[in-house]
């Protein structure tokens, strides 16, 4: 068995959650809804669950350790992290929001759906995030506060399927929380060649830069380090083989014998920074060929939780398939 097949990857265990909105009147949403629904999320998680004036700072809060808020959005680092992640600001978000839909107009009673997907620990604040979700319909969206109500929402199986998890009429969880969980082990057959598809703009800094003139050893880096830290920090105990540096070299044999991406550019209104920024990334496919079984937990993981910056607008959505298209 070669020190590639060796590797076991993480488990990460997840919760996807889809959201549906109903429009209480006739609205006009941008094409790219990440940016407006993360901002209006973090925004009202804070407002539901901060018990401290809109000053306080959460690095100086005394709750912070206990807090909803800085679980899912205001991520601290509170210990000394290992080596490899040392100079980090904060840990990196858990969760990813996906709403991949281009609709723009949506009539009175038209439903808007999304998902979010809630990492390792912050599981168990998914009572948090559903509140803050009905409170951020019903103020609106915008300038013109377009107001919907959160009618239900699902959660998937370990098998893909949806089932009903919260009633809007009532306001009550429905059922227990149905976990998955991103494998760490290849399975014992994999296809020599496979298409990856970036479905929203991905950003990849390559030396520094945005760029899409990337190698197979590249991509596999960038997917591991996000996966270890998600894990390092979301995962208890978290169960994570820092020495991976015969994986790269596996990665390195891996070729892309085709690619063909272009990139879209988008704005998007930072808050924060009071003013409108760049958020572009490419899109399109490549194709892979060699030895991908090793590779396949960490394709599959980044498959939940995106690649690249801006993973938790829903930036990064990659998917995977045989050439043929059959798997």
């Amino acid at each position: 068995m070669s020190a590639t097949s060796d590797y076991c990857f993480p488990e990460i265990p997840y919760l996807s959650l889809q959201f549906q909105l109903r429009s209480r009147e006739a609205a006009r949403l941008p094409a790219f809804k990440g940016s407006l629904l993360r901002g209006a999320f973090g925004f009202m998680l804070r407002r539901t669950v901060c018990v401290r004036t809109p000053q306080q700072l959460c690095e100086s809060c005394f709750l912070n350790r206990q807090c909803a808020y800085t679980a899912i959005f205001e991520t601290l680092i509170h210990d000394e992290p290992p080596r490899f992640l040392r100079g980090l600001p904060h840990a990196p978000r858990p969760f990813v929001l996906d709403a991949d839909i281009e609709q723009r107009e949506f009539a009175p009673g038209e439903i808007f759906s999304f998902e979010i997907r809630l990492l390792g620990t912050s599981v168990t604040y998914h009572p948090f995030v559903i509140f803050a979700i009905h409170k951020m319909a019903e103020r609106g969206f915008g300038s013109r506060r377009q107001r919907f109500d959160l009618q239900a929402a699902l959660c998937q199986d370990p098998a893909g399927e949806w089932h009903a998890f919260y009633d809007g009429a009532t306001q009550a969880i429905l059922r227990p929380p149905l976990t998955r969980t991103i494998a760490g082990k290849p399975d014992d057959s994999s296809p020599e060649q496979l298409t990856l598809a970036f479905r929203t703009p991905t950003r990849l800094k390559i030396e520094r830069e945005l760029s899409m003139e990337f190698d197979f050893r590249q991509l596999v880096f960038r997917m591991l380090r996000r996966t270890l830290e998600l894990a390092h920090f979301y995962v208890d105990p978290a169960q994570v083989e820092w020495e991976f540096h015969h994986l790269l070299e596996a990665a390195s044999e891996v070729a892309i014998t085709r690619r063909e991406l272009r990139w879209k550019e988008q704005n998007r209104y930072s808050h924060r920074q009071k003013a409108d920024m760049l958020f572009g990334g490419f899109l399109g496919e490549i194709d892979l060929e060699g030895n991908l079984r090793p590779f396949l937990p960490l394709l599959r993981a980044a498959e939940v939780l995106h690649l690249g910056k801006g993973a938790t607008f829903g930036l990064g959505k990659i998917t995977l398939k045989t050439i043929d298209g059959k798997w």
